[in-house]
């Protein structure tokens, strides 16, 4: 809504904010700055290659993406703990804190719901199978009521249980691995997720009494559950690649989750419920990747390394439906435990993942069969027309070679055998497990080009040769990817069998750890319908339980995925005999009642995390920040940042630089953002804003800031008063990404259109008269509230007490001059008095490690 407000009615004398000639001023500048805003971020210039010319651009694939020959299925060796120089994007930034009771147990392990571990897939997130909130919860269980001491030995044990198949010869660990189309970049972000698992503890268990007294004991035990965490996202098939470049998409599952934890711990903790699902769609939508990413991120649709091809290739109806994202089910408020616990494991995810479909309808791929037997032909046609080109002829008649009359050089033959290469060439982009079928097609198109340009005078010899060579190098490759298709066709009822009792049993141990009484309340490891005896494939209670909600999720998708019924039987088989050799190493633990609470009833939500680290290593910032600070009362879901999260989170990292220990700096921030002028705009809130209480909660926010006595926890608190701050936060624009980076220019991270359109509506309210009036009621009503009901601890700390009197004075004042017509100059005061703001904080930022390391890539 665009609407010019009259700037020529009068100013009232008494204004709370004057729209005078310094807003005016900045206002008019911002107008500049937008006018040449550029929408591409201010990257530094490309280096140059040593020799002074542009930098080198690497190859790009059919996808677009940075081309590397796709890994050969072959049997999977052992794997060590042991780190790897990996790509910006595997950078592990999640920060754990662990919150101790006063005996010095765990109480807590705090984890932001918006903050994850990296994706296998790159710069694209996938689709968990079991629920993350389920894994971190299990780990919550896990760790709860210990002492750092326990913990960490209880943190070895786990990851110890986790990684035995890496050197277990044969085991089911490695057979999953191998099926992976990304097994070897997987392999090595799971040597150096374990390895650093081992480093933090092995750090922990090193310090002394002493320096455990003078630093933050807890530190390298959080840092070693960060990697542990993100090891579990790297095991295979816990995490997949999504179904579409729509990408990942939420499942209700605060929704269930909530279920069971009432159960767990009724009436007890602190949870935000749904509203966790709506906070982690926002901010992986919004998740910042500072800088480029140097991987190649070639994630393709299927997890299989010698399936993916026919997943992309194949005509079949039921591989297509296979690919493509189900129908989205709204979370059912009514749902039982039982529901819920099923709920928190995605069938749709699993069984794509594990090629179900293929699986009980089984096809060979007959396009890249026939498109690798045309090709074929067309290579033996092909190379006896280079050995007729002239030159190459007479070469081979001097080495005493013979031609018939009738073994000429044919230009037509080499025409069609140029357009037939394109067009295989063609057929087998845009998927990288084809790679060598496609650069084999290319080359004998390249040969077919080369030879028509040379018909008369004949090819050289050397080009000749060349040319042999390349197509020698593709070809025994091919042949290679062609038998794998094949052969992945023949076993894709055992691998399905075999990922699928891995990610049931998988789940059944997750939840049974996190939720056990909600396990036991539903009986969840028991089948509804006892199964009939078979002596020939003994099953336990849990199997039978995890195969009947197979057949039944099966069932459901008899449209998309329709099962031969032999076929359907043969897999439920396959994988209860898989699912009971998992059981037999790994059991699941006894559903019973369990201690009263447990960490459930010491639950709460936290959207932001933030550690200190007073000495970090050279060059890191001091700050570690998880998550986002909540959006005032009033603005749905996160909101839309005015100045660039961001930017807020490293202009508070360089206070915490400045400060060392000591919270001071952050005391003496929150003094002053009380007094300036952004507080101004306190009587110009939307008035839903205003009446849900968010001047209420600026001044509480405050006092917590002040009364901080940790550097941790002050700039925790600080992050959200600045949120809280008036239109910090606004309701209205997008909440999609923009692009922001701690490279881009000023005015790229500041969202001025979000920020005018919010300031517009206000405006456009206090027009209507109607409406305008009951603003002004509703001003003078809050001021008498903040003066009739203050906060317990507003008066204990001056700069609060002086900034909710200004407040008051204020929101008085508004409603006098709204009673006597409109204001002038809304949107232009919003506006100008938040970009001063944005300049400051964007200049504070600038002192900070996280800006000057982004600006040095």
């Amino acid at each position: 809504m665009k609407r010019t407000l009259d700037k020529s009615a009068a100013e009232p004398p008494t204004s709370p904010i004057q729209y005078d000639s310094t807003v005016e001023a900045d206002y008019q500048e911002l107008r500049k700055a937008r006018s040449g805003l550029t929408t591409g971020p201010a990257v530094p210039a490309p280096k140059a290659a040593p020799d002074g010319g542009p930098a080198p651009k690497r190859a790009k694939g059919a996808d677009g993406n940075a081309r590397k020959p796709p890994v050969l299925r072959r049997e999977v060796s052992d794997l060590a703990p042991q780190a790897h120089h990996l790509p910006k994007m595997a950078r592990v930034t999640l920060r754990p804190l662990l919150e101790l009771d006063p005996g010095g147990r765990i109480q807590r392990v705090v984890i932001s719901p918006g903050h994850r571990t990296p994706s296998p897939f790159g710069s694209r997130m996938g689709d968990h199978t079991v629920a993350w909130q389920a894994v971190v919860d299990a780990l919550r269980a896990d760790l709860f009521g210990r002492t750092l001491d326990e913990a960490a030995t209880a943190l070895e044990r786990r990851q110890a249980a986790l990684g035995a198949w890496m050197t277990e010869p044969g085991s089911s660990g490695k057979k999953r691995l191998a099926l992976l189309a990304d097994a070897a970049r997987r392999r090595d972000r799971l040597e150096d997720s374990a390895h650093w698992v081992a480093h933090h503890l092995a750090e922990f268990r090193a310090a002394s009494p002493e320096e455990r007294r003078r630093t933050d004991a807890a530190a390298p035990l959080e840092r070693a559950i960060a990697y542990h965490l993100t090891y579990v996202n790297y095991l295979p098939f816990g995490t997949v690649p999504v179904p579409s470049s729509g990408g990942s998409k939420g499942s209700g599952e605060g929704s269930y989750r909530k279920v069971l934890l009432d159960i767990e711990a009724p009436g007890t903790g602190i949870d935000l419920g749904a509203e966790v699902d709506d906070f982690e769609a926002e901010a992986e939508v919004e998740e910042e990747f500072d800088g480029d990413d140097d991987e190649d991120d070639t994630g393709s649709s299927s997890v299989f390394a010698s399936s993916s091809s026919s997943s992309s290739s194949s005509s079949s109806s039921s591989e297509d439906a296979e690919l493509e994202p189900e129908p989205e089910v709204r979370p059912d408020p009514a749902a039982g435990p039982r529901e819920a616990l099923w709920r928190l494991f995605s069938f749709e995810a699993a069984l794509r993942a594990a090629r179900t479909a293929a699986a009980l309808e089984p096809q060979t791929d007959s396009r890249v069969s026939g498109g690798h037997t045309k090709l074929e032909r067309l290579l033996d046609d092909l190379l006896q027309q280079l050995d007729r080109s002239p030159k190459v002829k007479r070469a081979l008649q001097r080495q005493g070679r013979t031609f018939g009359p009738e073994e000429k050089y044919q230009p037509e033959v080499v025409e069609r055998l140029q357009r037939d290469a394109k067009r295989l060439t063609d057929q087998f982009k845009g998927d990288n497990e084809l790679d060598h079928l496609r650069q084999l097609a290319s080359t004998a198109d390249s040969t077919a080009k080369d030879l028509a340009r040379n018909a008369i005078e004949g090819i050289p010899v050397a080009d000749a040769e060349r040319w042999r060579r390349m197509i020698g190098t593709y070809r025994t490759p091919a042949q290679v990817v062609v038998d794998d298709i094949a052969d992945a066709a023949a076993e894709a009822l055992p691998n399905a069998a075999r990922v699928l009792a891995y990610l049931l049993h998988d789940h059944q141990l997750t939840v049974a750890t996190a939720y056990p009484r909600s396990v036991a309340t539903a009986k969840f490891l028991t089948p509804l319908t006892p199964p009939k005896a078979d002596p020939a494939n003994p099953l336990s209670a849990s199997g039978a339980a995890a195969l009947e909600r197979l057949r039944l999720e099966i069932d459901r998708r008899v449209a998309r995925m329709p099962a031969d019924p032999e076929r359907l039987t043969e897999l439920i088989t396959a994988t209860g005999r898989a699912y009971q050799e998992l059981l037999a190493v790994t059991p699941l633990p006894t559903a019973a009642d369990g201690a009263a609470g447990g960490w459930a009833a010491h639950r709460a939500t936290e959207a932001l995390v933030v550690a200190h680290t007073p000495a970090p290593q050279k060059g890191a910032p001091v700050l570690q920040v998880n998550g986002r600070a909540p959006a005032p009362r009033g603005v749905a879901g996160m909101g839309s940042h005015t100045t660039a999260w961001l930017v807020e989170v490293a202009a508070a990292d360089a206070v915490a630089a400045a400060s060392g220990d000591d919270p001071k700096g952050f005391h003496e921030a929150v003094a002053a953002d009380l007094r300036s002028a952004v507080m101004r705009l306190d009587c110009l809130l939307p008035v839903d804003q205003l009446r849900g209480g968010q001047l209420r909660q600026v001044f509480d926010t405050a006092v917590r800031v002040l009364a901080s006595t940790t550097v941790k926890d002050a700039a925790a608190q600080y992050l959200r008063f600045r949120n809280l701050l008036p239109y910090a936060t606004v309701d209205a624009g997008d909440r999609g990404g923009h692009g922001e980076s701690l490279r881009a220019a000023k005015e790229k991270l500041f969202d001025a259109d979000s920020l005018e359109h919010a300031a517009e509506l206000h405006a456009h309210t206090l027009v209507v008269d109607k409406e305008r009036a009951a603003v002004a009621r509703d001003l003078a009503t809050l001021g008498s509230a903040l003066t009739k009901r203050p906060g317990a601890e507003w008066g204990n700390h001056e700069a609060v007490r002086k900034a909710v009197a200004a407040c008051v004075r204020r929101l008085a004042e508004q409603s006098v001059l709204l009673m006597a017509g409109p204001p002038s100059n809304v949107v232009e005061t919003v506006l100008a008095v938040r970009w001063r703001e944005h300049c400051a904080s964007y200049t504070r930022a600038q002192a900070s490690r996280m800006v000057i390391n982004a600006r040095a890539v």
